[in-house]
């Protein structure tokens, strides 16, 4: 009877790691996703940008202007507004191109350090702070965790409204942090005076101090899925350049935060292993019984009193008691 129970045992910590590797495939493969679609958007960016700034010199094209002086009179009003129109437009356009390619070098910039970071949570801080100082508009960002729609994390928030925002997003179960993790890509808020999409938490949320707001989905995993939130200082502060730079933040966020959570999950299920190895020592060691035996003493209790077997391995090699079932 004991060899079958720890057999059964053993088949489900079995299982329990085949799907946390099929997890890890999935994740992976989204990211990889995630980071083309990044890739394709920036040099689309690139390409109108530099479009846009050729129209501006071909505006700007002294033999063009020599042209234009010749057609109409010096004192021609509207001759002097196309000619100031070429001399400035092109500069407004340049300094577009030129921003365009700043912002290419930032976001390779953010891969790299979001790449050098080995610990999950000052992954998200660095992806926080890149939003911040990437995406136009931008006073406050924070990544969320959401898991089936019940719980609500807040990582990394730069200030204490991104926090409240979650907690209401958990209490009433709706808001764009959500539909932008499980339903849509990106979910823009202009004005929470006129959001109806959220009866119950829009209203809320405005009065917490929430006026405009961008959520970007960052994975999904099943269930659990995340979202990077960036709020503005004003009602409609965000447009569409926001946005769109907003996606490419995100998209490269979306890579690292996969990685970072492979790394997590990785760290996790060592140190719970090291944790069920220090319990089967103690156990072993006050019954003078076998390490299966051992591990079948653990899932017994873990089963019985409802605890996960990393909870009962903690609590035995810290304490030297076994946890009583849960109320």
């Amino acid at each position: 009877m004991g060899h079958h129970e720890a057999e059964s045992a053993e088949d489900r910590t079995r299982r329990h790691q085949l799907q946390a590797q099929a997890r890890e495939k999935e994740l992976e493969a989204q990211a990889k996703a995630l980071k083309q679609e990044g890739q394709s958007q920036l040099r689309d960016w690139k390409a109108r940008q530099a479009a846009e700034a050729d129209t501006g010199l071909e505006d700007n094209d002294p033999r063009t202007q020599k042209e234009d002086d010749h057609r109409a009179p010096v004192g021609d009003t509207e001759a002097m507004d196309t000619t100031s129109r070429g001399v400035n437009g092109p500069a407004r356009e340049a300094g577009t191109a030129r921003g365009a390619g700043d912002l290419a070098g930032q976001l390779g910039e953010l891969a790299r350090t979001m790449q050098g970071e080995n610990n999950f949570e000052a992954t998200l801080a660095t992806m926080v702070h890149a939003a911040l100082q990437l995406i136009p508009g931008a006073v406050d960002a924070s990544i969320s965790v959401a898991q089936a729609r019940r719980t609500v994390r807040c990582h990394a928030p730069s200030s204490d409204l991104p926090a409240t925002v979650d907690q209401l997003q958990e209490k009433y179960g709706q808001g764009p942090c959500l539909d932008a993790a499980y339903e849509e890509k990106i979910v823009r808020v202009p004005d929470f005076r006129a959001e109806d999409r959220w009866p119950a938490f829009a209203p809320a949320a405005l009065k917490a101090g929430a006026k405009s707001m961008l959520a970007f989905q960052l994975y999904t995993n099943g269930e659990d899925l995340g979202a990077l939130n960036v709020y503005g200082a004003d009602f409609h502060t965000f447009d569409a350049e926001a946005e769109e730079i907003g996606s490419l933040v995100a998209a490269h966020a979306a890579v690292a935060f996969a990685d970072a959570q492979q790394i997590k999950h990785l760290n996790e299920a060592l140190a719970t292993r090291d944790l069920i190895g220090q319990a089967k020592g103690i156990l072993m060691e006050r019954f003078k019984i076998t390490a299966q035996q051992a591990f079948v003493v653990l899932t017994t209790v873990s089963s019985g009193t409802n605890f996960k077997l990393r909870e009962v391995a903690e609590q035995l090699a810290t304490t030297g008691t076994l946890p009583d079932a849960k109320p």
